[in-house]
């Protein structure tokens, strides 16, 4: 089983985001943020589908593709 990826807070998300170190992110089962930062390699962070319902359209507007995902049964 692969190590879990390190946990990024929201503020060090946006901070990797906006410093342009973030190119792609997936968006899991609505719950979680899978991406890798060129500064810091693969992360995870939160993903509140009330709280961010915004942030898939700004992450695209700065250029960020954005990918949703499910997770396989079971797991």
């Amino acid at each position: 089983m692969p190590a879990a990826l390190p946990e990024l807070s929201r503020a060090e998300f946006l901070e990797e985001v906006r410093a342009s170190h973030v190119n792609k992110i997936e968006i899991e089962d609505q719950e979680v943020i899978l991406g890798e930062s060129r500064a810091r390699g693969p992360f995870r962070t939160g993903f509140d589908q009330a709280r961010d319902a915004g942030l898939p359209d700004q992450m695209r507007a700065w250029g960020i593709e954005v990918w949703y995902s499910k997770s396989p049964p079971g797991i």
